[in-house]
């Protein structure tokens, strides 16, 4: 792993400690990192980017998602969770088909250089650019034209940190106002 991939796992990693420290049992749930071993092998016929590399050495796939994890429970993002490592190339090749269902109508918005690495249950992703100087994070969002979040993956990890450490501040006054009455 070069030093850009080793600066985002670490960066992913402190965002998941904090879900972590909030939803006890969430980084079992979504599943401890892959080797990066096993990652070049996943993808063998394609160049990785630093960003997948990031991502999958700090998460993997689920144990198995049984009734004991609630729906909303995996999230990172609301109603996004990661797409489990065991996924990703399944879903790769199903963003290209959209992309590609799209270019036969002449609607050109998402490029062939976007990875998804955030999905829901309607089909809709945060993805990032891999060119040289655009990786910015987007959300495709249905048959919408996409918008840009963050810059990059950097960014939009800082972002979704400080947005856990004060729903973090919230939830510890929510519970001393529980206890105390004030």
């Amino acid at each position: 792993m070069n030093a850009e991939a080793k600066k985002l796992s670490k960066k992913l990693k402190k965002l998941l400690d904090i879900v972590e420290n909030q939803r006890p049992g969430y980084l079992e749930a979504i599943g401890y990192g892959i080797s990066t071993d096993a990652i070049y092998a996943e993808f063998s016929q394609r160049s990785i980017p630093n960003e997948l590399i990031a991502i999958y050495s700090c998460i993997g796939n689920p144990p198995s998602l049984t009734s004991k994890v609630p729906f909303m429970w995996l999230d990172i993002v609301p109603l996004f969770e990661f797409i489990p490592f065991c996924k990703i190339k399944k879903e790769i090749n199903e963003f290209d088909r959209k992309r590609l269902a799209h270019e036969a109508y002449d609607c050109d918005w998402i490029k062939p250089d976007m990875l998804p690495f955030l999905k829901n249950e309607s089909g809709d992703f945060y993805c990032f650019r891999t060119l040289e100087k655009d990786r910015s994070i987007h959300h495709i969002y249905h048959d919408e034209e996409p918008y840009c979040v963050c810059p990059d993956l950097s960014s939009f990890f800082d972002m979704l940190y400080e947005m856990y450490k004060k729903m973090s501040s919230l939830l510890k006054m929510m519970d001393i106002y529980a206890v105390t009455g004030t």
